[in-house]
């Protein structure tokens, strides 16, 4: 008797790993999903368009909503989305998302990136203006993606400047490449009269999250999101009833999931593929948001902060005046 070897089906199993590689890591082609909507324009209602530019411009909210999330972040109703998806011919939300995932999202080429050796491409030998022309280029990207990003966390902005206001004392930590922003950061909380302590050390952060309580605000700077003594410090400011923000590069990371408030800075960090998630272009990106929080918080009370820096002046200016009276012993 003849036994018939069962195959296994490799390429089955492949074309699912695909699929979960591009669900999980995938790269947006904007280009062709403008190319894509475009060509329904035409036959599109008022509210089909809008469902469209707000793809185009965030196809991740897309890949990682349910129909439930999706609308409530459109403020649309789940009707409006689901006559969306039929319109383009399919029979639901979770088809259109399959299928928009498996044809418009693709997986990064792992040896290009590994290879890659700046943020700009820089394969061949370039002139001054080329680099400077990459380089503005790519800042300015990734300017419009924080703005783009930060204009559909208005709510959000909103409720961490006015918590941030409220707190007795502002927290702000991370890992020790974002020393420098974040002191920066806290000079200018400072100076607009919110306390602001930081740290930048496992032992120093454990040190100073147990001297926090309610009422108080934790901001923690993390690229990847994924930083194991970070989260250790989130969950133990929680435990105190901190109300904690987070800012990372990575919407779905552990630290986005975890804190009462994420906002997203835009960057080239990819958790498998890329190492350069430290780079000044994604400080550009973290240095706008909290421009962005310090503008508002400043603008809950104008008043305020101006005598605050008035008395500051004046303070430095006597400071000044008593070193030039002092008499000088030869």
């Amino acid at each position: 008797m003849k036994i018939k070897k069962i195959k296994y089906n490799s390429e089955a199993n492949d074309r699912s790993s695909e699929k979960k590689k591009k669900h999980s890591l995938g790269v947006p082609n904007v280009s062709a999903i403008e190319k894509y909507f475009s060509s329904q324009q035409e036959e599109f209602t008022k509210s089909m368009k809008y469902i469209a530019n707000r793809i185009i411009s965030n196809p991740d909210l897309l890949r990682n909503s349910l129909l439930v999330g999706f609308s409530k972040n459109l403020n649309l109703g789940e009707a409006s989305v689901m006559r969306f998806c039929k319109h383009l011919g399919f029979r639901g939300f979770t088809e259109f998302k399959k299928y928009f995932i498996e044809e418009y999202f693709e997986i990064p080429d792992e040896n290009e990136t590994k290879n890659r050796i700046y943020d700009i491409d820089i394969s061949q030998q370039l002139t001054p203006q080329d680099v400077l022309t990459r380089a503005s280029n790519l800042l300015a990207r990734i300017t419009l993606e924080t703005k783009q990003s930060l204009a559909k966390n208005n709510s959000n902005l909103s409720l961490a400047a006015d918590k941030i206001h409220l707190a007795p004392r502002l927290f702000i930590f991370g890992s020790d490449s974002a020393r420098s922003l974040i002191e920066e950061v806290a000079n200018r909380f400072n100076s607009i009269g919110v306390m602001t302590i930081t740290a930048t050390t496992v032992s120093d952060m454990v040190n100073k999250a147990c001297l926090l309580s309610k009422g108080d605000v934790a901001i923690a700077v993390q690229s990847s999101g994924y930083n194991k003594d970070i989260l250790k410090v989130i969950s133990l400011l929680q435990k105190n009833r901190i109300f904690t923000i987070g800012i990372c590069n990575d919407a779905r990371s552990e630290l986005s999931i975890r804190v009462d408030i994420n906002f997203t800075s835009c960057g080239a960090y990819d958790k498998d593929y890329h190492i350069l998630q430290d780079t000044m272009y994604v400080r550009v990106s973290q240095m706008l948001i909290f421009e962005c929080l310090i503008g508002l918080v400043t603008s809950i009370d104008v008043q305020q902060v101006r005598e605050l820096r008035m008395n500051a002046l004046n303070t430095i200016e006597q400071i000044v005046q008593a070193k030039d009276d002092t008499p000088t012993i030869i």
